[in-house]
């Protein structure tokens, strides 16, 4: 059982994170991180404290990362390549977007 002292320095650290992410703006993987945080896990989020911004924006950049190199990978299917034929293009983009984000 927590007691009144964890529970303080709990709620400073959750504090400390929502201070350094105020007015600042995440993609969707680095709002689904903060809303983990402090929602869900709010023990992580005292933990990170502080350092709240820099763990988001890195979250960021790896999914960024990760997309890319997805990206490139999927483009050298024969599935996705381009035909020509602008509206089979934009669906083969989507298609391979959807895949991308269900990885």
């Amino acid at each position: 059982m927590a007691t009144e002292n964890n529970l303080s320095e709990m709620e400073k650290g959750l504090a400390a994170a929502k201070a350094a992410i105020e007015g600042k703006k995440f993609g969707m993987y680095g709002n689904l991180a903060k809303k983990y945080c402090l929602e869900d896990n709010p023990e992580k989020g005292a933990e990170i404290g502080e350092d709240m911004a820099a763990y988001l924006y890195e979250i960021e950049k790896a999914a960024d990362l990760l997309t890319f190199t997805l990206q490139d990978i999927y483009s050298a299917d024969e599935r996705f390549a381009h035909t020509g034929n602008y509206l089979e293009d934009v669906r083969r983009a989507n298609q391979m977007n959807d895949l991308i984000r269900e990885t």
